[in-house]
């Protein structure tokens, strides 16, 4: 019995699934691929989620930006507040323009009896005729005014002290440039005739002859090797600011050619003229490189950004372009002036963009969004012909038909700084009755942070 017990003790009991751990692990990865998919699923509505709102955000932004300005004039604390909380909702670029603006309208307060408001630091006059160019020294100490009686004069930019007179052309000065060492400044004039002067002993040491007609500007290469002239009789001109002689002279221009500039890295000469193009040389074999072009007329002032990515001009139309220097695309088209633009400065950190125009205005400009930062008048409605921005871009200088260069505070607060500014100039939220008529659908968050 033992042994027959043993055996239906076997025989009943159960043998093991050999399928069944195989069978387990396929759910398993069935249920581990559902999961993934549901988290996908949640993930992905998530995502939606936050777009949608995002998107919401950026919609009421936008359209807060555009209440802002609408109010600019009439209701500017309610205009900035809108402006704050714009950004605050979603940093559109139509939030931070307005944000901006409204911080540079407060920096511009107007003061009696003194036009151009408290941006004026100072006011250089010459000879009381027209100034047409104006440059900095790259120390920031000297400055340079091109004038209509034919003569360069040189103040301390601080004090306003005239230092020198630059006294030799037949004409009005129609450009000035400063070496980088200081040491040299070109002029040139209606008279023909580019002149490099000793800024040390104020001693003329070469006449540079060569153009058949006015001489409209110049701009020295980085290094000061160099030095570019360019003429109403279209070429462009060359020279070794050593030694005078001249290196290379080409056309290109159907027409006169207004303005000159070197790229920072010196490989890329700028030209600009009445036909409308700008054109690039190569400063090696001073072949053409591109041009670029576009509506709007002549080409006035050019000039390179400080990382010579950017290149602007200003038109006959009153706008100004700024191209990719390295394929000549079209990046923004900066519209405001009313008239000619004839001067274009980058500031040293390349964000802003100065222009000149003959609307009698200088205007500020984002350089990365192409929109308005700020306006400045003070020429006494006269065209202006020439802007320069000091090294350390805390200084604009301005050159007008009436007979003065003004200088400008140009220091502009970027978006936090406009924020922390305009909350503490206001110290106040908005009233009910604001919050019902232009914040409907928006959440109630402080309009100010803590």
């Amino acid at each position: 019995m033992t042994g027959r017990l043993a055996a239906w003790r076997d025989s009943a009991a159960p043998n093991p699934p050999p399928a069944r751990r195989p069978v387990a692990r396929r759910l398993n990865t069935v249920l581990a691929g559902l999961l993934s998919l549901a988290l996908v699923a949640a993930g992905l509505a998530a995502w939606q989620w936050r777009s949608a709102l995002e998107a919401q955000r950026a919609a009421q932004s936008r359209q807060l930006a555009a209440q802002s300005e609408a109010l600019a004039e009439s209701d500017p604390d309610l205009a900035s507040l809108l402006a704050v909380r714009a950004y605050r909702l979603s940093p559109t670029p139509e939030a931070r323009a307005s944000l901006l603006s409204a911080a540079d309208r407060r920096l511009t307060r107007p003061l009696t009896g003194h036009e151009g408001g408290d941006r004026v630091l100072g006011v250089f006059t010459g000879d009381g005729g027209p100034e047409h160019g104006v440059a900095f020294s790259w120390d920031g100490e000297r400055l340079a005014g091109a004038g209509d009686d034919g003569a360069v004069r040189v103040w301390d930019a601080g004090t306003g002290r005239e230092l020198e007179t630059f006294a030799g052309h037949e004409g009005a000065v129609y450009g000035v440039a400063f070496s980088r060492d200081g040491e040299r400044l070109a002029s040139s004039s209606v008279d023909g005739v580019v002149r490099l002067w000793d800024t040390g002993t104020g001693q003329e040491v070469h006449t540079l002859n060569g153009h058949k007609h006015w001489v409209t500007g110049v701009a020295f290469s980085r290094d000061g090797g160099r030095l570019a002239s360019v003429s109403v009789d279209g070429a462009v001109r060359v020279w070794d600011a050593g030694t005078g002689r001249e290196l290379e002279s080409f056309t290109g221009h159907e027409g006169p050619a207004f303005g000159v500039a070197f790229s920072p890295d010196g490989q890329t000469l700028a030209s600009a003229g009445d036909d409308g193009r700008v054109r690039l040389w190569d400063t090696d074999t001073y072949q053409r490189r591109l041009t670029v072009t576009g509506p709007g007329g002549a080409v006035g002032g050019v000039a390179f950004s400080p990382d010579g990515q950017t290149l602007a001009g200003g038109r006959e139309n009153g706008t100004v372009q700024l191209w990719d220097a390295g394929t000549g695309q079209k990046l923004h088209t900066l519209k405001g002036h009313e008239d000619w633009v004839y001067g274009v400065a980058f500031s040293p950190d390349g964000q802003t963009l100065a222009s000149a125009s003959g609307d009698g205005a200088v205007r500020l400009w984002d350089v990365g969004t192409g929109l308005p930062r700020l306006t400045l008048t003070g020429h006494a409605g006269d065209p202006v012909f020439g802007v320069a921005f000091s090294p350390d871009g805390q200084t604009l200088a301005s050159a007008g038909e009436d007979g003065t260069i003004r200088l400008w505070n140009a220091e502009l607060p970027d978006a936090n700084e406009a924020v922390e500014q305009i909350c503490q100039a206001l110290d106040r939220d908005f009233t009910p009755g604001e919050r019902a008529r232009y914040l409907s659908g928006i959440p109630r968050d402080p309009v100010c942070p803590a």
